[in-house]
């Protein structure tokens, strides 16, 4: 065949078929996998052809491929920002964080249930709180360490002796 000639090859270059078949299907496979970097989604359309008295009295299905639309990433709050700026936590880690101080129960599962109104206020206590821990004399990443073993520290609103009590 075209694809495998051996007297067009090299000499002490010569493949077996199965090694042509082999590296034929890793090239096809590596083509695919870079055609397929965009998300797509099979979607079954149903349509009636012709028009007035001629449409199909029972629609035609025809399967296509489209791609999946994403929404945008969305910026963090401030909280998130000052966690991930000042203290050099990961953006995932410092969701993960106000998620646990904010949390009003944590499942069996370990799943954080998160109170919207808790989120906000802890979200607006982060810059509070973590002042505080470097007025008292913590190093940032001791402030780092601490907000990532005790998220609950930032219900606490500075100076006051009891938790937040708008929580």
């Amino acid at each position: 065949s075209a694809m495998y000639d051996e007297e067009a090859m090299p000499p002490g270059t010569r493949r077996s078929l199965g090694e042509v078949r082999e590296q034929n299907a890793l090239n096809a496979f590596s083509k695919s996998k870079a055609a397929s970097k965009k998300e797509t989604e099979l979607v079954w359309v149903f349509e009636r052809r012709g028009e007035g008295w001629g449409e199909e009295i029972l629609p035609t299905i025809k399967a296509e491929r489209r791609l999946v639309e994403q929404a945008p990433q969305k910026a963090l709050s401030q909280g998130e920002a000052i966690l991930v700026e000042t203290f050099g936590i990961s953006e995932d880690d410092a969701i993960a964080i106000l998620s646990a101080a904010a949390a009003w129960r944590v499942t069996k599962m370990g799943r954080a249930l998160v109170d919207k109104r808790r989120l906000r206020l802890a979200q607006q206590n982060v810059g509070l709180c973590t002042k505080a821990m470097i007025e008292a004399g913590a190093s940032v990443e001791d402030v780092a360490n601490i907000v990532r073993e005790v998220p609950q520290i930032l219900s606490v609103i500075p100076g006051a002796s009891t938790w937040n009590s708008k929580f």
